[in-house]
């Protein structure tokens, strides 16, 4: 769900806003494809997939974590310049977009789609429900994780101080941000 959700939400923010985002962004999809890829095989394994019932799940869970440690920190370090380069109502609606895209994005890995572009648009919107279908056969419960945690990321945003906080502005983005976590969660 946040690979897809950063992909639709936040990567063309920083890819039009950040300082040499392009090269940034292109890292970021590069390392979110590897962690795809790492999550889908993991899927693959605990579902029973007989292509990967041999692997050992030590190595999996491994890579996962690696991928998911390079992901994360190539991640914080844009989210930060991002931060440092939108205001405070910008980064609020930045919220609140990676928000809504987190509650219609798929919730399994697909590391061979890509989500930009109408093709992308449509895939995303495919791809969401029939992993919804797949979760109600599985009987994974989600949707209501997923709330949750989009809530908490836009409470994390909050926390995270813009360029008006820094030069000694009132945190006035900041609470809006708070304030719309609590309203959309």
């Amino acid at each position: 769900v946040h690979l897809a959700a950063l992909e639709r939400a936040v990567l063309p923010v920083a890819a039009a806003r950040v300082p040499g985002g392009a090269s940034h962004v292109q890292q970021l999809r590069r390392l979110g494809r590897e962690l795809a890829t790492a999550l889908h095989w993991m899927d693959r394994h605990l579902t029973g997939d007989g292509r990967t019932t041999a692997w050992p799940a030590d190595r999996l869970i491994a890579e996962v974590r690696e991928v998911a440690a390079r992901h994360a920190q190539a991640e914080r370090d844009l989210i930060a310049i991002l931060a440092a380069v939108l205001d405070g109502g910008e980064l609020a609606d930045l919220a609140r977009c990676y928000h809504h895209a987190s509650l219609a994005a798929p919730t399994r890995p697909h590391p061979r789609l890509s989500w930009r572009t109408w093709r992308g648009r449509l895939a995303f919107r495919l791809m969401a429900r029939i992993d919804a279908l797949r979760d109600v056969f599985d009987s994974r419960p989600v949707r209501s994780r997923v709330s949750a945690r989009a809530a908490s990321a836009l409470r994390d945003l909050a926390a995270i101080p813009s360029a008006g906080d820094r030069a000694g502005v009132p945190a006035k983005p900041a609470v809006a941000v708070a304030r719309g976590a609590a309203v959309l969660s």
